[in-house]
């Protein structure tokens, strides 16, 4: 539990922090050519399509443990990329996924649009008749709007909104859609009257998967369903004109009748790039091949020969560079969530040993949960949302586990991923950090790739993981550390933060303490806490007060910007996370979710700067 004065000092470092969220302007660098970085110890007009056979033309300082005594890693050899211009920072793509049911855990104006250019809202199911439908249409027009205001005051920092169709449980039909042109012609008339009505700027189709069983229901035809995909996107392409077509699509490439093609330059001439989906590689898909018995990384950057599923995020990329994607159209897909399997046997030096059939229970959001398909059985997920293995007391740091648990935290060197293990229940966690991300990040620029994707927004702790991501648009960056600041859940508007004691977890409290040493620290720390506050008080007081005083005089003041503000050309954009109402002379008044140029920064962490809004300029907190 957190006391009362403790609580008081993190909502206050939260407003502070809460009232903008700062959107860079880059420079377009070199782009790194390092093959293997080595992490840190320690998205025109649309038109009508019609029924008729042929479609118009296209229009375009952690613990470290090797967790194999003699790995044999495979080591990645990058492909002759068919796209040679180098990629420039303000070109690359970072792709949020932004499902809609879960848009309680994250506001759309809490999103770090700062951090993003794009965003997926998931998802658009296909009824009956084959026209995507959504039910969420006024938090998308919410989500279009905000994209779409940024644009407007910050021009330089393009926010993106593309809808995405499908998804694991909305791909039962595509099969039985693409498969002639007049049900084709349904599917992209009622995508384009979406696309309209919510003035959005593409459309993602996430169909899982062409030519193969994703979930148990879905239909599914092997021979034709690829070629029957590549005329659906040759004809949504001609529709759509200059808005962005996207499609998610497996780690391997897509399947025609003799498995995954060679051949997928048909796909890159009509899209403007490939979401991979390079995760999830341990998940049984009921192919009862021998990896499926046995445990292994959700999502390795690389594979050791001969151990688990031999398929990687490097080798996705190879694959698909060499079936004739551009690598200026992958975009390389990261999810911030883990997967849990239960272990045959104890597992201290390797990550692959016996699993048990079932699926443990994930965090506390995992529930009993049947695919929307007759006779589909029940069972967990085993999914752990990033922010809940920080808030529910498994890691204690970003990448070492909590002290005094079951649980301890391992890292393997050959697939560069961490994993966890609960030695009483023999529980494995396979998961992504921001040591594993540094290293997927670092090789997607220098492969020269677009970019980055991420399933999804909801589930970071805050933007820990976001922050490493968001690094793809920098030239250089170190390596993160391990981070062991706070696991309180990331909540702008400043509520009790989320319970990250032991129980949480799943794993006994120390009831054995003495009560009275436990009241003693808890007075100490109290009294420790509040003394904190008041000093952070005194201290942004006083700074308040230099700033006001600097408004009163010189050349160079925030007086004299503020008196020039019409003039002066904008250099980054924050969005206001709540209402602000001015109490002193130059003081900038302001609504939450309202959007903010920053004519000018302070020095320091809680310094003013100077914004305007809607042709008013003043002073108000940065961050």
């Amino acid at each position: 539990m957190v006391s009362n004065s403790l609580h008081s000092t993190l909502a206050f470092n939260k407003i502070i922090e809460g009232y903008g969220v700062v959107v860079p302007l880059d420079s377009t660098p070199a782009i790194p050519t390092s093959a293997s970085p080595t992490p840190d110890p320690a998205s025109t007009t649309p038109t009508t399509v019609s029924t008729s056979t042929t479609p118009d033309p296209a229009s375009t300082t952690p613990t470290t443990v090797s967790t194999s005594t003699t790995p044999t890693p495979v080591s990645p050899t990058p492909a002759p990329s068919p796209s040679t211009s180098p990629i420039s920072n303000e070109d690359r793509v970072i792709v949020g996924y932004y499902p809609d049911w879960r848009s309680s855990q994250l506001a759309v104006n809490n999103l770090f649009w700062d951090k993003l250019t794009h965003i997926n809202y998931a998802f658009a199911l296909m009824n009956d008749s084959f026209s995507p439908v959504i039910t969420t249409g006024p938090n998308l027009n919410t989500l279009v709007w905000y994209a779409h205001t940024f644009n407007v005051k910050c021009p330089s920092t393009s926010k993106q909104v593309l809808l995405a169709i499908g998804g694991w449980t909305g791909s039962k039909t595509f099969s039985t859609m693409v498969a002639t042109p007049e049900s084709r012609a349904v599917f992209i008339n009622a995508t384009m009257s979406l696309i309209n009505q919510y003035s959005l700027d593409g459309v993602d189709i996430d169909w899982e998967y062409p030519g193969r069983k994703g979930a148990i229901c879905n239909v599914v035809n092997t021979q034709n369903d690829t070629s029957n995909f590549l005329s659906l996107l040759k004809e949504l392409r001609a529709a759509v004109g200059n808005k962005l077509l996207t499609i998610a699509v497996r780690a391997e490439t897509l399947d025609g009748p003799n498995g995954p093609i060679t051949d997928v330059s048909g796909f890159a001439s009509v899209v403007d790039w490939v979401n991979i989906m390079a995760y999830d590689m341990a998940v049984d898909d009921h192919s009862n091949e021998p990896w499926t018995k046995i445990t292994g990384p959700n999502a390795p950057f690389n594979v050791t020969s001969g151990q688990g599923r031999q398929l990687s995020f490097t080798q996705s990329i190879n694959t698909w560079l060499q079936s004739g994607m551009p690598a200026s159209k992958i975009v390389m897909g990261v999810e911030f969530i883990g997967r849990a399997l239960t272990a045959t046997d104890q597992m201290s030096d390797s990550q692959y040993v016996g699993r048990d059939s079932t699926v443990p229970k994930g965090d506390q959001s995992d529930a009993l949960w049947a695919e929307p398909c007759p006779g589909a059985s029940q069972a967990y997920s085993g999914v752990w949302t990033w922010r809940n293995l920080r808030q529910q007391g498994l890691l204690e740091c970003t990448m070492s586990a909590a002290k005094n648990t079951p649980w301890t935290r391992y890292f393997d060197n050959v697939t560069n991923t961490p994993w966890l293990f609960n030695s009483e229940t023999k529980t494995y966690i396979s998961y992504d950090d921001p040591q594993s991300l540094y290293i997927k990040t670092e090789y997607v620029k220098s492969q020269n790739l677009r970019g980055m994707m991420i399933w999804e927004l909801t589930t970071d702790n805050g933007k820990e993981l976001l922050n490493v991501v968001q690094s793809l648009k920098q030239s250089s960056s170190a390596a993160p550390t391990n981070d062991c600041s706070s696991t309180a859940a990331y909540n702008p508007d400043g509520a009790p933060a989320t319970d990250s004691s032991n129980e949480a977890s799943g794993s006994e409290s120390p009831k054995s303490k003495k009560v009275g040493a436990g009241i003693a620290v808890g007075i100490a720390f109290s009294l420790a806490a509040f003394a904190a506050l008041c000093m952070f008080g005194f201290i942004w007081y006083r700074r308040r007060r230099a700033a006001v005083s600097a408004n009163e005089s010189g050349p160079g003041s925030a007086s004299a910007l503020v008196g020039a503000g019409a003039g002066v050309q904008y250099k980054d954009c924050v969005i206001a996370l709540f209402d602000f109402k001015a109490v002193r002379k130059n003081d900038l008044s302001f609504k939450k979710g309202d959007i903010i140029e920053v004519l000018d920064k302070g020095n320091g962490e809680n310094s003013w700067w100077i914004g305007r809004i809607n042709g008013d300029v003043g002073e108000f907190p940065g961050k």
